[in-house]
């Protein structure tokens, strides 16, 4: 038996990367998943196909209308739930090629990030509460950022979304068990989780190994997560298992928030020049874990950019 038999479970923007990834997990612990996205129904249903989800809901999370068909289309057709993931996120608002930093972002992509980051993640709580009271052990669980936790100069929307992401699983954790609610809620923390986000940074030429290789020696763990490493932190905290858990933020983040102090001074994996040698690059050798190391101007410029995606 699958750790989540019996379990009926909603993953939002589970149509690729970490929220598909966390779907077919679930689906291979014995849960009834339903996936959203933006996809049109039909494309929406061959993707929940292919990991043997159950359904796929077209939504929207900044829509509050969408939010309340789709808890009547659950409530008609699969009459509870049990799990919630609020996964959908965005990093900047679609199409903006404006800088995110507070003296260059507008006040339409700030709105547009905190739609979905913020207000998808209020909305789905709220709409899917009255089916979560009906599981004798319901679990929320929001996906978060490192860049919730640090500050991120180049993309001020993101960080603060994330940021209150944290507080809001928090306040939300207590007030269900404040209400002797049967539903936990949890956030996942993912750092460094080699997905479509970073293919800006390490682009697609003949290089791009060779940086995602060099920039994981600033990490701990010395390589880049997997998009199954969040998937199965999601399905411990779905599962009974962590019945004594609420309230609490989980990294999966190979280490570097543990290295915080040394973390900032890692350079860009766009900038890393390929090495020449089978030696780590020059430009990484001497960045790696000193904490003792200047705070400067360009650290700060390239903390802010690996903090900005997941």
């Amino acid at each position: 038996m699958g750790r989540l038999q019996g379990k009926t479970a909603l993953v939002t923007g589970a149509t690729k990367s970490i929220g598909l990834a966390i779907a077919e997990a679930f689906c291979n612990e014995g849960a009834q998943v339903i996936i959203t996205g933006r996809l049109p129904r039909e494309q929406g249903l061959e993707k929940a196909k292919a990991i043997g989800a159950a359904d796929y809901l077209c939504l929207d999370v900044t829509q509050e209308d969408d939010w309340h068909q789709a808890q009547s289309y659950i409530e008609k057709h699969y009459q509870t739930l049990d799990i919630l993931v609020n996964n959908a996120g965005i990093d900047t608002a679609p199409g903006s090629k404006t800088p995110q930093d507070i003296e260059s972002i507008s006040l339409k992509d700030w709105h547009a990030v905190l739609a979905v980051n913020l207000d998808g993640l209020f909305l789905g709580c709220k709409a899917m509460l009255p089916l979560l009271k009906q599981s004798d052990n319901a679990s929320i669980i929001n996906l978060g950022s490192r860049s919730g936790r640090v500050g991120v100069p180049s993309n001020i929307a993101y960080g603060a979304s994330k940021g209150a992401s944290d507080n809001f699983t928090k306040t939300l954790a207590l007030h269900c068990a404040k209400k002797g609610y049967k539903i936990r809620c949890n956030e996942i923390v993912p750092a460094a989780i080699l997905t479509d986000m970073w293919d800006l940074e390490f682009g697609h030429d003949e290089h791009r190994q060779q940086r995602i290789t060099e920039y994981s020696q600033s990490i701990p763990l010395r390589r880049m997560g997997k998009a199954e490493d969040v998937a199965q932190m999601a399905v411990f905290l779905a599962s009974d298992e962590s019945s004594y858990v609420t309230g609490a933020p989980f990294l999966i983040d190979g280490g570097i928030m543990a290295s915080a102090a040394s973390y900032g001074s890692n350079p860009s994996p766009m900038n890393t020049k390929p090495s020449t040698s089978d030696t780590q690059s020059p430009l990484l050798a001497n960045t790696v874990f000193k904490p003792s190391q200047v705070w400067n101007e360009e650290a700060s410029k390239n903390a802010a950019m690996v903090c900005s995606i997941q």
